[in-house]
């Protein structure tokens, strides 16, 4: 019961990261197309690829904002507005970072909600974490953005408080250049409410990418054994190593047909020996052949079969081996060689008279001698 309750709730949370990534992708798509359209007027604006129309009175605001940002006839160069942080020129420059960022963005987004459709999971960590990245530098240009406006709208309140008795017509312009600053501050700020709900998702994708690589780090250990779980064995990933032959390890395998024979001087043998390697003629002192003496390293001895393997028998002889190598095997003689041996009798004895003599002289034989 509470393993298919754990199912559910892994199934459930699932479900629950998915929405969150697929809202948060559709709002970046979303915001990426508009702001890539937004960015590319800008430009055509100030490379007279588009030309403002003439019908447009001085108290239009698009008139306003096409002078402060996006022409490039530098109306306002010797007025009282070039003190501005923002121009036109500067302006255009913040238009192709976003129109990059964008579109990026946009890239993005799409192809995090393919893998979302797709159940793409291995490629959804490097999505968001690409994502996220995208989204913060969006957001960290939208504030730069935002706060040069906000010094100029500062900027621009000075410049009309300087003035004792400003004129209606001056008056009306200042209104319209509060109003004009006012909108392009607004969009940079994505409305306000839109850039935190993207640092929000940014923030969320991040802390889903830090789960997901501690999952996967904790994956690589040694699962936990459980006596009562039910279905195939955990994988150990120590079993798919390379040691052994194979990609399962069979342990240790003792070669119990080789023997190795000490050292005569009882030192260890060099770090550069092979056991397996036939022995050189004494004094070579090559370097594949390690030591210069054969004899200073353990050599292979296949060990003779065990019915050849006899203890020693009799003395020693000077001159020859003790025990000798091969031993004959002892034969049992038969046929003319085999001493006569005669069957056991297992015949039962005689029985016993009924009436057993007496081993005492009778009575007769004794002699009563009188007095």
């Amino acid at each position: 019961m509470a393993h298919s309750d754990g199912i559910q709730i892994v199934a459930i949370q699932k479900i629950s990261v998915k929405n969150v990534i697929l809202a948060a992708s559709a709002i970046g798509t979303f915001q990426a197309v508009i702001w890539m359209i937004l960015s590319l007027i800008a430009i055509l604006y100030y490379n007279s690829a588009i030309i403002i129309g003439n019908a447009l009175s001085r108290y239009d605001y698009e008139l306003w904002i096409y002078h402060l940002y996006l022409g490039n006839d530098n109306v306002f160069a010797d007025s009282v507005y070039s003190v501005f942080n923002i121009h036109p020129k500067s302006f255009n420059i913040f238009m192709y970072f976003y129109l990059i960022l964008s579109f990026a963005w946009l890239l993005v987004s799409c192809y995090l909600i393919w893998a979302m459709v797709r159940e793409k999971w291995d490629y959804v960590k490097n999505l968001m974490a690409s994502w996220s990245a995208v989204t913060f530098s969006i957001a960290a240009l939208d504030i730069v953005l935002m706060s040069l406006i906000a010094a100029d709208l500062e900027k621009a309140q000075d410049i009309s408080n300087s003035i004792i008795s400003p004129p209606p017509l001056l008056i009306m312009d200042q209104k319209n250049v509060y109003t004009s600053m006012g909108i392009v501050m607004t969009a940079a700020a994505r409305g306000y409410i839109l850039w935190i709900v993207n640092v929000v998702f940014a923030i969320i994708f991040v802390v889903l990418v830090h789960r997901m690589k501690k999952q996967e780090e904790q994956s690589m250990l040694p699962p936990i054994i459980d006596a009562y779980a039910a279905g195939p064995r955990p994988l150990n990933l120590y079993d798919s190593t390379d040691i052994g032959a194979g990609n399962w390890n069979i342990g240790f395998q003792p070669d119990e047909n080789i023997i190795y024979r000490p050292s005569r001087n009882g030192e260890l043998p060099s770090e550069n020996f092979d056991m397996f390697r036939p022995a050189e003629p004494s004094g070579s002192g090559t370097p594949r052949s390690g030591p210069t003496r054969p004899d200073s390293y353990p050599r292979p001895l296949e060990v003779a079969p065990a019915a050849q393997r006899l203890a020693k028998i009799g003395k020693s002889t000077p001159g020859h081996r003790s025990p000798p190598l091969n031993v004959p095997v002892p034969q049992v003689p038969n046929g003319p060689q085999m001493p006569y041996i005669p069957p056991p009798d297992y015949t039962p004895p005689a029985s016993p008279n009924s009436k057993p003599r007496s081993v005492l002289r009778p009575k007769s034989n004794y002699v009563l001698e009188n007095n």
